[in-house]
Parts: structure tokens; sequence; C-alpha cells
């Protein structure tokens, strides 16, 4: 989250892939940590398992930039790109400063679902 705070908080006009529809699931801080504990004190339950943490319910990442550009008080403009145009100017970016600058895989994952079951967690 830190990281699209500050992309919002920077950049008056910022570019969403795809309408911003992709989902997120944040999980609050706190509740990340009091999962860190209960696996930690109950080692002999939670050896060798692998967990999803994800939050209450999902959100649009969109609405998600929105809430962000509100709370930081900024008049934010949300610009819709296609996945595929975002991918393709992000390998022109790499191009142009000669592999310094890769945002490939960021792109790609702006244009991804990230909500996951926390059933079993």
């Amino acid at each position: 989250m830190s990281k699209f705070i500050k992309m919002v908080d920077r950049l008056r006009i910022l570019p969403i892939i795809s309408k911003g529809n992709s989902l997120l699931q944040p999980v609050n801080a706190r509740d990340l940590g009091k999962a860190f504990y209960t696996v930690l004190m109950l080692p002999k339950e939670t050896q060798g398992k692998a967990y999803n943490l994800s939050g209450n319910s999902p959100i649009k990442m969109i609405d998600v930039f929105k809430l962000i550009s509100k709370e930081l008080n900024k008049k934010t403009i949300f610009i819709s790109v296609p996945l595929g145009l975002g991918v393709f100017m992000a390998r022109v970016l790499k191009i142009i400063s000669i592999g310094k600058i890769d945002y490939i895989e960021k792109v790609q994952r702006m244009g991804e679902d990230r909500n996951y079951s926390h059933e079993e967690a």
C-alpha cells in the first residue's frame, strides 16, 4: 500500500491498467501481526503449512487509488491504459533506460486480481 500512496502523492495524472478493475485484498497490519504470532505460538499445528493471508473483502484497484487520493486531498486524474499497451510502454522504457528501469512485471501485476480465499487461515 505504501507504494500506491507514494504514487498517488507524486503523480497528478496516474495511468491505471484496464480501468483499475483488478482486485486487491489488503491485509490490516495488526491482523498480519496476529497471524504471525499465532503461527509462532502453535508450531506443531502450523509447521510445514503455507497460508494465504488476505483482507476481509476484495476492493478494486481504482477504488484504492481514489480513496488514497481523497485522503491525501489530491485531485488525481486517472487514465485507463489497456494491459497490452502498458506492458509495451514498460518494455520501451526498459530499452530506453538500457535495462535500468524495468516495470514490466509490475505493470503485469497491476492487471492481475490479487484476492485470495482465507478460509483455512
